[in-house]
């Protein structure tokens, strides 16, 4: 019987023979369905094969994230998975720059993975699922009515510089795309369920013009208020409008915006609230 607020449990066990198991979860009301599981729940049965992988959730720390690198469902093959302690998650594609993937609820099950050689794609654990990007995340566009196109320009040529860990274990993405260096941070909202994301674009004299970045493709949006879009009636997206010029929404399904580059530091947030 929990009162509002924070708890720590502690389980202590001790296994002296017998290869024996436990397993620790919750259940409650407004929850997911069923017992949630914080660790491996593997049951044996005598002469029975077991088929398919055990559970094995992979869980924030308490007042952290976790990073979880390996093949996830609906992102490319250099995804990284990121889970923050309130139940928002992610997947950033390192091949597009861009986030691809959010969602709410659990983060990961490495069941799949983390079970002898491991194989195929893990889908997320958690719910309110969205695939808020495929392809290129920013471009070169001649006006707001030009296609986006499936890979990038060789002016815009993509390079992956890897992360860095904050004191809360949450990562900062650091990329080029051609003369531009890119700072990438996401991080959750408190108050949330909700994520923000602070792009920080680097620009010199001769950065390219016309660049665009794609906010959401893929699903049905409408417009809410200036720089403010629901998407599919699961999420809101709200957009800077510093740093950045009218929103175009394209055919109802596709949400891009101007970038507003000047030299040196340009930077524009996003915030994703799930309804």
């Amino acid at each position: 019987k929990l009162t509002k607020g924070t708890h720590k449990i502690r389980v202590a066990y001790f296994e002296n023979m017998g290869e024996e198991e436990f397993s620790l979860g919750w259940s409650g009301p407004g929850l997911p369905g069923g017992l949630n599981w914080l660790t491996p729940r593997a049951k044996k049965e005598k002469g029975k094969k077991k088929e398919g992988f055990p559970s094995i959730p992979i869980v924030a720390p308490q007042g952290e994230a976790t990073v979880y690198r390996n093949f996830i469902e609906g992102t490319t093959a250099r995804g990284i998975g990121v889970g923050y302690d309130g139940g928002v998650n992610l997947a950033f594609s390192a091949d597009n720059m861009a986030v691809e993937l959010i969602w709410t609820g659990q983060f990961m099950d490495g069941g799949r993975h983390w079970t002898n050689r491991g194989q195929g794609r893990a889908a997320p654990a958690g719910v309110r699922v969205l695939q808020v990007s495929k392809g290129p995340a920013f471009a070169v566009l001649e006006s707001q009515t030009t296609p986006w196109p499936s890979t990038y320009e060789e002016g815009l040529k993509p390079r992956f510089r890897g992360y860095v860990l904050n004191a809360k274990q949450e990562p900062t993405f650091f990329y080029s795309l051609g003369p531009l260096e890119v700072t990438d941070s996401p991080a959750p909202v408190p108050e949330g369920p909700a994520l923000t994301r602070t792009i920080n674009i680097a620009a010199g004299e001769d950065g390219p013009k016309n660049l665009y970045f794609r906010v959401v493709e893929g699903w049905p949006m409408t417009e809410l208020a200036s720089h403010r879009f629901d998407i599919a009636g699961q999420a809101v997206v709200e957009i800077s409008q510093a740093g950045t010029g009218q929103p175009s929404l394209r055919n109802g399904t596709e949400l891009i915006v101007p970038l507003l580059l000047k030299k040196g530091d340009n930077t524009i947030t996003l915030t994703y609230t799930w309804n």
